[in-house]
């Protein structure tokens, strides 16, 4: 493991106090304890988190589980512990930490123990996401439990006063996109995200386009800067300032929202955990606000960013890693799925569940669900292999490549020059971190 560095050491005593001070005194306890801790934490979640936990130890009366909910981002309190040695025994994880924990050993191997449960449970395309993530050998490090949808929230009602079909290709999309602009009216076909997690966004949506699925080529050179993605960027951030608001250029997610549920745009990108805001702001009138799809690829396909699941992985300090990892099985896969599931606002990796007309997933209150599910399910989905295994990927996109698509945006550099330094830079981080 990494040296500590100065203040690493003092925050890790710290760190070491507060576990001290909310452990419980298992001396002469016979029960089996595992602990968990949950970041982002809220009133309904942790009434969430009591629920699945009764319910898991009415089924394994010999388990007592001990819970910690933290508010916010919990990263680097979880490093501090692992580096201790006292850390939870369960944590929950996304897709942005795995790579480095499973990089410093600081999760368990758990392949074997998910191929001994023998029934599959988990979508077949989940368990490949999370294996990615170990580039040495494809082993399991955690257990996907659910994963948000991303796709194009739209206004149906907009579509219907212009007479307009749903577009199903790229080539709909953007005639739809102008159609629907009334710039006298306040209207915009589309908002544009050009601020934090601007490239993100791009980048799922030229591969959408392309129907490309491999990131890098056998030569390891990074394939974002196809020929067919500087058509597409051509055409899409050429909507801006056209068919979008100028304010664009600066947009984060706020922003983007914002212009969606006050009536200036359309369509915006995001993904269905933003259902529940679309929700409250059109006081449930869903012909307001769907969730549409990305159009099929030119090659005829729907493609998409491999899934990121979230889910749950078992400290390499644990000390009954067989209780643990019941409780991560019961969490993903079993009776406590739906719950957590649910009031995340996430799509199961349970097919059963998605396939379960009673279940939450097809609800038709909630019809962005059972669209999600239905293209996730679809033998026809392609995704392409995002390389979230590489621990600086995120990062990158954010620090490096956000800056380059306002200036393609701005109209100070093409897309054709925005694309191949974006590919230098991944290609290089590629031979680095691949």
């Amino acid at each position: 493991m990494k040296k500590l560095t100065a203040l690493l050491a003092i925050m890790l005593a710290a760190v070491t106090l507060f576990a001290a001070g909310t452990g419980e005194d298992k001396g002469g306890d016979s029960m089996r304890h595992v602990s968990i801790w949950m970041d982002d934490m809220t009133e309904d979640r942790q009434d969430m988190m009591e629920e699945i936990i009764a319910a898991f130890e009415a089924k394994y009366p010999d388990i007592k589980v001990d819970f910690t909910g933290l508010p916010g981002d919990a990263t680097d309190k979880l490093m501090l512990g692992f580096e201790a040695g006292t850390g939870p025994d369960i944590l929950n994880i996304t897709s942005k930490n795995i790579a480095t924990y499973i990089e410093n050993g600081y999760v368990v191997d758990i392949t074997d123990m998910y191929a001994e449960q023998g029934n599959d449970a988990i979508l077949d395309s989940a368990i490949e996401s999370a294996t990615s993530f170990d580039r040495d050998g494809g082993r399991l490090y955690y257990l996907p439990s659910g994963t948000n949808f991303y796709c194009l929230w739209i206004r149906p009602d907009w579509f219907a006063e212009k007479g307009l079909a749903l577009p199903e290709t790229w080539p709909e999309f953007f005639d739809d996109v102008k159609a629907l602009t009334d710039k006298d009216a306040g209207r915009y076909g589309i908002a544009l995200r050009g601020g934090s997690g601007a490239a993100t966004n791009l980048e799922m949506l030229m591969y959408s386009y392309s129907g490309i699925t491999n990131y890098f080529d056998e030569n390891g050179q990074c394939t974002v800067n196809d020929p067919r993605h500087v058509e597409f960027c051509e055409q899409y951030l050429g909507l801006y300032n056209n068919y979008s608001g100028e304010g664009d250029i600066n947009y984060g997610w706020g922003q983007l929202a914002g212009a969606f549920q006050t009536g200036t745009a359309a369509i915006i990108q995001h993904n269905t955990g933003s259902a529940a805001d679309h929700y409250k702001v059109f006081n449930g009138d869903l012909s307001k606000f769907a969730a549409l799809p990305f159009p099929k690829s030119l090659e005829g396909t729907r493609v998409m960013q491999r899934l990121s699941w979230d889910g749950f992985a078992i400290n390499s300090s644990c000390d009954d890693v067989d209780a643990a990892w019941k409780f991560v099985y019961f969490i993903c896969a079993e009776e406590g799925a739906e719950i957590y599931n649910e009031n995340i606002g996430l799509l199961p990796c349970v097919a059963s569940i998605l396939n379960d007309p009673e279940s939450y997933v097809n609800d038709p209150e909630k019809p962005w669900m059972a669209t999600g599910s239905e293209v996730i399910l679809s033998p026809d989905t392609l995704f392409y292999d995002t390389p979230t295994y590489m621990p600086s990927y995120s990062s990158t996109l954010t620090s490096e490549i956000d800056g380059l698509v306002q200036e393609a945006m701005a109209g100070r550099i093409s897309c054709q020059e925005m694309l191949d330094e974006w590919a230098a830079i991944m290609t290089e981080l590629y031979a680095e971190e691949g």
